[in-house]
């Protein structure tokens, strides 16, 4: 018999103001089966400002400075909500457990909410029934090779959700349609 995972997943990835600890989310995106990506800025919490780390080089990676974030980002009680009614009723995946669990709680906390209102699953353990390692690792070259773009939580969650397209042999967008 052929193991057929839930097919109502989405990918969560979250970028941040530096390794942990101390360190806050600064950006969280969810990917789709389907191709589709929502993102939100997340303006930082003051507690974040006051008690937060912040690496310059992690902003050098993400491009998003504190000003960006405190302009354009939103709450993290809204960011939270608008998460988690995108991600209703699916398996929520992440390709970094630790680090994205860490970032999620953070959120959680500055938005008062406990626990997260949703779990995040480990790709690496969900995906194993689904393929070898090697065709794991392969799935996930290619899905480099059609979304290089790093370090962002939009593209980083789209070139996972694409990986797992690949490995369940579905199209995944219309850019993602094999060529002729």
């Amino acid at each position: 018999m052929t193991y057929v995972p839930n097919q109502d997943w989405a990918v969560l990835d979250l970028e941040a103001s530096a390794l942990p600890p101390r360190s806050y989310p600064v950006e969280i995106a969810v990917a789709f089966p389907d191709a589709d990506v929502i993102a939100w800025l997340i303006q930082p919490a003051p507690v974040w400002l006051r008690d937060g780390k912040w690496d310059p080089a992690a902003e050098r990676l993400h491009r998003l400075s504190r000003a960006m974030l405190q302009g354009q980002g939103e709450p993290p009680g809204h960011v939270v909500e608008q998460v988690s009614a995108a991600v209703r009723g699916r398996q929520v995946l992440s390709d970094n457990i630790a680090a994205d669990s860490y970032w999620l709680g953070v959120v959680c906390a500055a938005a008062r909410i406990r626990p997260p209102p949703f779990y995040l699953t480990d790709f690496w353990g969900w995906s194993e029934p689904l393929a070898s390692p090697r065709e794991r690792e392969r799935a996930l070259a290619e899905a480099y090779r059609r979304h290089p773009a790093r370090h962002r939580a939009a593209p980083d969650a789209r070139r996972i959700a694409c990986a797992i397209s690949l490995l369940l042999d579905r199209p995944f967008g219309k850019t993602d349609a094999p060529a002729m």
